[in-house]
């Protein structure tokens, strides 16, 4: 079964520890934490200035700390696809509209013996599910990177239907929260109990 996926091409720079991208690095986040920073610190100038500022200027700022602290967090949820990643058991296909060089031309082989890593980069489970997440694909020593977007509940049971295949049919796949810590399927692998659960389930290591 293939299911296609939103391309999503982040600017930032990586973990120089993990060599993962975090939604802390992106664009999005540095430049609403400098609007939320720049309302903040504006209050604090005209406190210290014993500047009476009108109602509407306190609300424009205070709107301002709120909304650029929301952004910041959650902004790179709603960013537009770059394109569509058509992901099936044994194959990857990578169609990018955008930083086209960034991609590899030829479809990525998934076998047994590839290593399949997916990095969760932000995760929201609010009014309706959404998630970006940071694949690495390795074959043979050659690693391909791509970042692909959930944005609703449809998306994330695909999503988790395909984790379920790989699982299943013995692949190596390792999944890691925003954190670094190894979870399973987005959601598990958070008590020792569940853990314990999936690794005889699913015959993997942990």
């Amino acid at each position: 079964m293939k299911t296609e996926f939103n391309l999503t091409h982040i600017s930032a720079n990586k973990d120089p520890l993990t060599d993962r991208i975090t939604f802390t690095e992106t664009l999005e986040f540095r430049l609403w934490m400098t609007v939320a920073a720049s309302c903040m610190i504006s209050v604090y100038i005209f406190d210290m200035l014993d500047v009476d500022l009108a109602g509407w200027q306190q609300m424009l700022l205070a709107a301002g700390m709120v909304i650029g602290y929301g952004f910041a967090f959650m902004g790179i949820l709603f960013r537009r696809s770059a394109g569509k990643a058509v992901i099936s058991e044994n194959e990857i296909k990578l169609h990018p509209t955008k930083k086209k060089d960034k991609y590899p031309d030829e479809p990525i082989s998934v076998t047994e013996s590839s290593e399949i890593k997916v990095y969760v980069v932000q995760k929201l489970n609010w009014f309706t599910p959404k998630a970006i997440l940071q694949f690495t694909v390795t074959n043979n020593s050659q690693e391909n990177e791509f970042t692909i977007k959930l944005g609703n509940k449809k998306t994330k049971e695909q999503y988790l239907e395909l984790l379920e295949g790989w699982y299943r049919g013995g692949y190596s796949v390792e999944e890691y929260d925003i954190s670094g810590s190894r979870i399973f399927k987005l959601d598990r692998g958070k008590s020792y109990a569940d853990i314990q659960e999936i690794k005889s389930e699913y015959g993997i290591s942990w």
